[in-house]
């Protein structure tokens, strides 16, 4: 698969996730805590994106969330004191996952079920705007 990854500097998370949140809203994904300490486990498999969200104001020593929604089924996932956000877009522009690596060594690793630039999507979404 080729991907290229970017790094989202600490200062933009907030707006970063802002606009991610609301482009990618209701997009299926899969979450998986990728932790030495406890190993490997999926969280969540094609949920829908809610957003994600982190405190502006604490960015340094704070956390961020991850809010899911499956049917009835709503999850959310923080990750303490996270240290690094990359996201992961492939050659032709489509974003395909997002890393969020903590400074105790976990990754959370978001991955969209079908990845599709974001310019393109407005062609394959009913018009609720309900989950794909």
């Amino acid at each position: 698969m080729n991907m290229e990854n970017r790094a989202i500097p600490r200062q933009e998370w907030p707006e970063f996730f802002q606009g991610f949140s609301k482009k990618h809203m209701n997009w299926l994904v899969t979450v998986e805590l990728l932790d030495p300490k406890i190993g490997d486990q999926v969280l969540a498999r094609d949920f829908a994106l809610q957003g994600i969200s982190v405190d502006a104001k604490r960015l340094q020593e704070g956390s961020l969330s991850i809010f899911l929604t499956k049917g009835e089924d709503e999850i959310t996932h923080t990750v303490a004191k996270p240290e690094e956000i990359r996201l992961k877009r492939s050659f032709q522009g489509a974003d395909e996952a997002l890393e969020i690596l903590s400074s105790e060594g976990s990754v959370t690793l978001l991955t969209f079920r079908v990845a599709i630039p974001t310019e393109k999507v407005d062609g394959f979404l009913p018009p609720s705007g309900g989950a794909r």
